[in-house]
Formats: C-alpha cells, sequence, structure tokens
C-alpha cells in the first residue's frame, strides 16, 4: 500500500493527461449556489490581499501509482466547481489563445502516440456526465443558463447550471476590471490543493476519514493569545490567561472569525493580507509595544469579545427588541456585518439609540446583499459605516439626520436590489430573507419565528388541477410570486395531485401570522394574473420595510417594469449576471418586432414559424404569445429541445444562439 501527498498548486491539478473520476458509489454534486459564490469569494480576497500561496484544502485521490487517471474519495465538490469556475472565465474571454489555455485546464489533450483521448479532466457521475461534458466542457455556457429545472432530470444538474450562475454573480467585479487575466492567473498559479493518492480503498477511506475527523489544527487566536500572554508579568499572567479563555473559549466555530472582525473594527478597513500577519502587524505590535498587554485584554479583547457573543448567538443578555433585531442579522449567510454590530453593543448607547443603528445596519447589508455586489464592497461599505458612526455620534451627539446620512443607499443599489427581487432568484438563503423581509412589513413588527423556517415551491413542473397551463415554467421558476414561508422543511409541489393540496400543505404548515408571504387562502387557482399579483405584492412589502421604493428622483421602483429597470444604472451593472432574455435582445435591435423565426425538423418532416412582436415575446400561429425561444419549442412541438440553436431567422438563417452571442459580447461585457 503506497500512499504519497504531495501540495500542488491548480495548474498543477488540471494538467498532463491527469483526469479525475468520480465513481457512481459517491454521492452526487451537492454545493448549491451560496457554496460555489463562497468558493469564488475566497479566492477573489486572497487575490486582492496578494496571498502568495492560498490553501483550498486536500483531496484524496485511488489509483494504480503513476496513472494519469485517479478516482476522487474525498474532494468532488471542490474539483467540480473549479472545473465551473475556468468554464465561466473561458465563456467571458475573447482572446482566442486564453480561451485555449483554459480549454485545456478542463480537458486532456489528444495524443495518438500515447494514446491518449481528448477527456474531461473531472468526470462526474455516469448519470450527469454527458450533460457536464455538453456544457460545461464543450463551451456552452449560454445554453445552459437557458436550461429550466423542468429540463433537468437530476439534481446534480440543476446544481450545476445554478453553481455557474453563483460564479457568473461573484465574477461580475473581476471581470469589469482592467485586468480580469490576472486573476485566472492567480488562481491556478497561486492557489492549492494538498494531493494526497493511494493505492487501495481501504487505505483511500481510513485517509479520508482521518482528514475530516481528527486533529486540532492551530489557530490563529493561539498564536495571538501566546504572543499577548507572553508580554505579561509573570505575577499577573495566569489571571489574564483566564481572563482571555472565559472570553474567547466559549465562541461556538472557533475563535478566528472574532479576531478577523475585531481586526476590521480597530483598523476601520478591510482586511488585505492573512489574519495572523495583519492582525499581529496593525494590532498587536501597537499595543505590546507600549507595554499594552494588560490593557488590550481588558479594554479591546474582553467587553468586544462579550459583544460578539451577543451578536452572533440567540439568547444573550440584550433586549427582547434588540434580540430580534440581530436575529435579522444572523439570517444572512456572511458575518460581513458584525464589526458594526461588535461597535454598538460594545458602545454606551440608550436601547433606544442602539435598536435605531442596528436597523440601519441590517438595511444596509439587506439591500446590498440583495443587490447582488460582491463581498469587497459589502466590506467596503461596512468599514464606512463604522468611519461615520463614529464621526455622527461623536461629542454625544445623536443627530437624526446625520444617523440618516450615515445609512443612505445610492439610487444604483436600490435600482439593482429591486430588479433582482422581481427577477429568478437561485435556489440560496436570498428566497428566504426576502419573504421574511416582505412578512415583517405586512406585520408592520418584528415576529417570533419557529425554529425552522423553510421555502416552499409552489409550481409544479407539470400541469395539474388548479394550475393554470398557460402559466410558462421558465419565466416564474424561482420567483417570489412562486414561493411562500413554511414551518419546517417543505414539500416538493411535484408530488401534489392538484393546487388545493399544495395550497393546504402551505397553509397547514404555516405557523406564522398570516401575511402574503405566508397565507394562499385567496388564491383559488395558481394563474399568471394570480403569480403576477403576488409577486408585485411581495416585491412592494419588501421595498418598504427597507424604504427603498423610490429613488432620489421620487420614482416608485416597484412599478417599473424589469425591461425599464434593466435601463437604471443599477440595471446595466446587473447585464452579465442577468439570465439573456429575448426581450433584451429584441430592445437593442438585434431582433426586430416583425422578424420571422423558423424551425424544421427535416427527420419529421415538419416546419414550425412564429414571430417576434414588440414587447419582446413570440407570437404562435394560433395567436398564442411565449417569452422565451424554449417556451416556443415546448408549445409548438412538445419539447423544449436546444432552443437557440434549432430556431433561426428566416430573413438570413441566423440561429439564436449566433445572436445570444453578439448580445453577450456587445452589452455584457
Amino acid at each position: 500500500m503506497a500512499i504519497n501527498a504531495e501540495q500542488r498548486t491548480l495548474v498543477k491539478v488540471f494538467s498532463l493527461d491527469r483526469r479525475y473520476v468520480i465513481p457512481d458509489y459517491q454521492r452526487p454534486y451537492v454545493w448549491r449556489f451560496d457554496d460555489a459564490f463562497q468558493l469564488v469569494e475566497d479566492l477573489k480576497s486572497a487575490w486582492r490581499r496578494g496571498d502568495e500561496d492560498f490553501f483550498l484544502g486536500s483531496i484524496v485521490l485511488m489509483g494504480e501509482p503513476e496513472s494519469s487517471t485517479m478516482e476522487v474519495i474525498d474532494g468532488q465538490q471542490r474539483l467540480t466547481t473549479l472545473a465551473l469556475l475556468f468554464a465561466v472565465l473561458r465563456n467571458y474571454t475573447e482572446d482566442e489563445a486564453r480561451q485555449n489555455e483554459l480549454t485545456d485546464l478542463l480537458k486532456t489533450t489528444a495524443n495518438s502516440i500515447r494514446s491518449i483521448a481528448a477527456e474531461p479532466r473531472v468526470q462526474v457521475r455516469n448519470l450527469d456526465r454527458a450533460f457536464f461534458e455538453q456544457y460545461i466542457i464543450n463551451d456552452d455556457v449560454i445554453g445552459l443558463r437557458e436550461l429550466v429545472s423542468a429540463d433537468l432530470p437530476s439534481q446534480g444538474q440543476r446544481n450545476i447550471r445554478d453553481n455557474v450562475q453563483a460564479i457568473i454573480e461573484a465574477l461580475d467585479d473581476v471581470l469589469s476590471a482592467d485586468d480580469p487575466w490576472s486573476f485566472v492567473q492567480y488562481v491556478v498559479t497561486s492557489v492549492s490543493l494538498v494531493v494526497v493518492e493511494t493505492d487501495g480503498v481501504e487505505s483511500a477511506h481510513r485517509i479520508f476519514g482521518v482528514l475530516n475527523t481528527r486533529g486540532v489544527p492551530l489557530t490563529a487566536s493561539d498564536v495571538f493569545k501566546a504572543r499577548v500572554l507572553g508580554s505579561i508579568d509573570e505575577t499577573h499572567r495566569d489571571a489574564y490567561a483566564e481572563l482571555w479563555d472565559q472570553r474567547i473559549e466559549p465562541i461556538s466555530g472557533g475563535p478566528d472569525p472574532f479576531f478577523q472582525h475585531l481586526l476590521v473594527l480597530i483598523t476601520r478597513s478591510s482586511a488585505k493580507r492573512t489574519l495572523i500577519e495583519e492582525f499581529n502587524e496593525r494590532v498587536l505590535d501597537k499595543y505590546l509595544s507600549d507595554n499594552g498587554a494588560e490593557r488590550f485584554i481588558d479594554e479591546i479583547l474582553a467587553p468586544l469579545a462579550l459583544a460578539y457573543m451577543q451578536a452572533s448567538e440567540s439568547g444573550s443578555d440584550v433586549s427582547p427588541q434588540t434580540e430580534r433585531i440581530l436575529d435579522l442579522l444572523r439570517q444572512y449567510p456572511s458575518e460581513d456585518w458584525m464589526p458594526v454590530a461588535m461597535w454598538v453593543l460594545n458602545h454606551s448607547l440608550s436601547e433606544a439609540k442602539r435598536n435605531e443603528i442596528l436597523s440601519g445596519l441590517e438595511r444596509v447589508f439587506g439591500v446590498y446583499t440583495a443587490a447582488g455586489v460582491s463581498a469587497d464592497q459589502r466590506s467596503t461599505r461596512i468599514v464606512q459605516l463604522l468611519r461615520d458612526l463614529q464621526d455622527a455620534l461623536a461629542d454625544d451627539g445623536h443627530d437624526d439626520d446625520s444617523l440618516a446620512r450615515v445609512f443612505r443607499i445610492p439610487d444604483n443599489i436600490r435600482q439593482r436590489a429591486i430588479l433582482r427581487a422581481k427577477g429568478n432568484l437561485p435556489v440560496s438563503a436570498l428566497r428566504r430573507i426576502l419573504l421574511l423581509r416582505a412578512h415583517y412589513a405586512e406585520l408592520d413588527a418584528l415576529e417570533l419565528l419557529p425554529r425552522q423556517v423553510g421555502v416552499a415551491q409552489l409550481l409544479p413542473k407539470h400541469a395539474i388541477p388548479g394550475v393554470a397551463s398557460t402559466i410558462e415554467h421558465e419565466q416564474w421558476s424561482g420567483r417570489l410570486g412562486t414561493l411562500a414561508l413554511v414551518r419546517g422543511k417543505p414539500g416538493s409541489p411535484d408530488t401534489a395531485a392538484s393546487w388545493q393540496q399544495i395550497r393546504q400543505r402551505v397553509v397547514g404548515r404555516a405557523g406564522f401570522a398570516s401575511t402574503i408571504a405566508t397565507d394562499l387562502s385567496g388564491m383559488d387557482e395558481l394563474t399568471p394574473e394570480s403569480l403576477a399579483s403576488r409577486q408585485q405584492q411581495i416585491v412592494c412589502r419588501i421595498a418598504e420595510f427597507w424604504d427603498i421604493v423610490r429613488d432620489s428622483d421620487g420614482i416608485d421602483l416597484t412599478v417599473l417594469p424589469e425591461g425599464d429597470l434593466v435601463q437604471t444604472a443599477g440595471g446595466k451593472s446587473l447585464a452579465r449576471s442577468r439570465r439573456t432574455r429575448l426581450s433584451d435582445v429584441v430592445a437593442t435591435g438585434l431582433l426586430s418586432p416583425g422578424d420571422r423565426l423558423v424551425w424544421e425538423r427535416r427527420n419529421k418532416g415538419d416546419e414550425f414559424r412564429v414571430t417576434v412582436t414588440g414587447d419582446g415575446q413570440l407570437e404562435l400561429k394560433d395567436g398564442m404569445r411565449v417569452s422565451s425561444p424554449s417556451a416556443a419549442c415546448e408549445a409548438v412541438a412538445g419539447s423544449r429541445a436546444q432552443a437557440l440553436d434549432v430556431w433561426k431567422r428566416l430573413s438570413d438563417g441566423a440561429s439564436l444562439r449566433s445572436i445570444w452571442k453578439i448580445y453577450e459580447r456587445r452589452f455584457t461585457r
């Protein structure tokens, strides 16, 4: 039994003729939108900090020594997501030579002398392999984004589609940068994995168990503790060691995140380098050079660790209203809001003023999250909040106008947030967050929630009694109008026999006060009209909760159609991450009202024709209108087919795929 472990950069992992096969006995690709988004955010942060070696964890492989094909025992999720990242980067790279370099990371190069075929480097489970090769390996990100859940038979395929969208959203600021290729270079040359290889099944699984269940790694907190306590006189060291442990050990999830937030709070700036390096240099050097180790523990660590516990864990020693505002903040997947919350909870303020500031923090953080801005942009805004709050509350001044200026939200962020709330939302924490804000707005109070709150999907993939056949699943899937809050884990609407059964499941499991986000009793049928009405009501409630209904010119953003919002400054900044719609293409003139599209199925002797309308839809022969090429395929032939490939403009034979590519090149890059 041979075991080999080596740290390798990604360019070495994804090079030569190496192939990584996911065996069928492995679980499917289970990472969701938030997981993929966070991976890219971590890579971006390391790139901007200039980390010379960013460690991405370990993978465990099994195969014969020197073999180029290895089975993946542990690491499927990261390897697959990295392949998605390379595919997205290739899609948005215009230089052909660079596209080829990214393709080399995704697939091996054929070599007839060595009998090597051109194959995907990451070979997912058989159930999803052909799908992965078609859309990821063979560069069809555009086609992948056109697919809806009804087209995808496995959860793994749905996760691949959703995570490509997550990566596109996370990369938005990178792709808009002056030199996005430097990010690619950083990822492949400075990001590394520890690759553990063995030739036996038993040893591979034993290694996997050891890596995932044993060992207590040295934390940044351990490093800081040793340095600070080492600077304290021996006569007081034990007492301060006990105080340190009393404040730090109860922190759940480990203390390093606390020190990361403490760094931001003390320096009033975003972290640029590793935590150990920057905290030592920018915080501890300052205190310890002035014999201030005891003062650091007494004045900084002890009180702010307590504030961190109050902010991060329910049941802490704060008032009920403060606790409910903090619970709103805990609903977000990111804790970037934490430095401001720590500052507020540690500051001498009246309860009313404390709650006002925490509510303002939630509003800013919530709107920026809903708008889909990058983690770096959110972090920059949090740092600015810290600076502005200190100025606004200086000299015991509690000026309401000055606080309003602190929490001001610019028009472009409001526009982005409303546009995203109106659109198709990925399966992520954002769905639950937005529905809860609509719920609270209608109640005009922060209701105490059940222990577990889920989000139920209302729209089944197939027609059932009570659900109108005129609902376009592609258009409505993932929109807030098709979602509802429930207590516990929601069931699938696809197992219901009728709309009444779906409605009863939601109403019977609500566990909340009745609001637009929880109550379906008034919806006797699910129709395009009832969905549109519910969607608009939910968006309005969200905007009311965060006070972003109007922009600085007094325009009501909630009543603007998506097409109008897309043309705003905030909407244009979302162009790349939004899925391209037929109406977008018509608005640019790449397709014109009256253009006729034809689909010829020569093998069946069929020919279908549709006409582009002025409002960006497709009109069928019988006068029915649909909003997308794939919906047109389903309407005329009962099959979604490869819509962008089959529909061609009658006047010049141009496929919709070629037109879509022009749109993305001209208007989203």
